[in-house]
């Protein structure tokens, strides 16, 4: 009898040692697939967002299976003028409605004010932040994979710096900027050329943006951002308007930017139709 005990705990004793292992080896790789991934390692929705964002989704806007393939974007806007419509304050005083016949890219919280014929972002809060206003947004909705943890839109894989032009839509390079990478998709479409509005890189006293103050925002984002323009200044493949308060290209009025170019003209639901499927 006591030999059964001891043959007891010894097996027990053996089994815990394997059981402590087997968790040392997971611990260890899960620290190795977060230096892998990067700093955060994988994001993974949380419950909230889980219960929240389906009753959202009710008031979606975006089918994204009524849409091509994002690969099959490439070359899709050959020859048009793309409007990038950035969250500087100087946005605030331009008069937007003359673009409802244009195609535009409207970056982060631009459907505060306008709704452009693709919505475009990259950081993961805002989704968190603005899911509603996103949802009811009527515009395409692209934006990294990394930042739509449920897959409701048109998702891009977003490459660390240095930024650079690879004339693909679904792979972009550069972190910091959202308008930068916005180009560069613009590009991958197949723009002839960009028009800037509100890339301002400059705050309006304490207003980081046209709506006020951005809680996201962090000592680096101007530095960041102005790196972004000096790049974009070096390396855009394209002519870019400006019709913001950057100091990185002659300021032009946007009235004066419609009457020069020379673009394909229609309403949203017809740039819209350019990437969607073909009914059968």
């Amino acid at each position: 009898m006591h030999l059964n005990r001891q043959k007891i705990r010894a097996t027990n004793y053996r089994s815990s040692k394997k059981v402590k292992r087997k968790n040392r080896r997971i611990k260890e790789t899960k620290i190795d697939i977060k230096k892998r991934v990067g700093q955060r390692g994988p994001v993974f929705p949380k419950k909230n967002e889980i219960r929240s964002s389906k009753n959202l989704s009710k008031k979606n806007n975006f089918n994204k299976f009524l849409y091509l393939n994002i690969k099959k974007w490439k070359g899709k806007l050959k020859n048009n003028v793309i409007f990038v419509l950035g969250n500087g304050p100087s946005i605030s005083k331009q008069p937007l409605h003359l673009l409802d016949d244009y195609f535009t890219i409207g970056v982060n919280r631009i459907f505060y004010i306008y709704d452009p014929v693709i919505l475009f972002w990259q950081d993961i809060n805002l989704w968190r932040s603005e899911r509603e206003g996103i949802f009811r947004s009527k515009a395409i909705k692209v934006c990294r994979d990394f930042s739509d943890p449920q897959h409701y839109f048109m998702n891009f894989k977003l490459h660390f710096n240095p930024p650079k032009f690879m004339s693909i839509t679904e792979e972009l390079h550069g972190r910091g900027n959202s308008g930068m990478i916005a180009v560069q998709f613009a590009v991958a479409l197949g723009c002839s050329s960009v028009v800037f509005l509100g890339m301002d890189c400059k705050y309006n006293g304490k207003k980081t943006d046209f709506y006020g103050v951005n809680k996201d925002h962090k000592p680096h984002t101007l530095d960041m951002c102005h790196d972004s323009m000096q790049w974009l200044q070096k390396k855009c493949p394209v002519k870019i308007y400006n019709c913001s308060k950057s100091k990185y290209w002659p300021k032009v009025e946007l009235e004066n930017v419609l009457k020069e170019i020379d673009t394909p003209k229609g309403n949203k639901e017809y740039f819209k139709s350019i990437f969607q499927k073909k009914k059968k």
